[in-house]
């Protein structure tokens, strides 16, 4: 993966956990307003995770 390619993945991890999709789920999560801290973790725990146990079990 070159910079760009890794800049460019990057800015899109950010753009999807600041989305206002997983704003919505995570305060469903945390029952308020999530800050940006509940925002990563929620989608690192049911994205990113979930994408590598996919990936892994194939």
């Amino acid at each position: 993966m070159t910079h760009k390619n890794i800049k460019d993945h990057n800015q899109q991890v950010i753009q999807n956990i600041e989305s206002p999709d997983n704003r919505w789920f995570t305060g469903q999560e945390v029952k308020h307003e999530p800050n940006n801290n509940e925002l990563a973790i929620h989608y690192i725990k049911n994205v990113i995770i979930q994408d590598l146990k996919k990936a892994t079990t194939k």
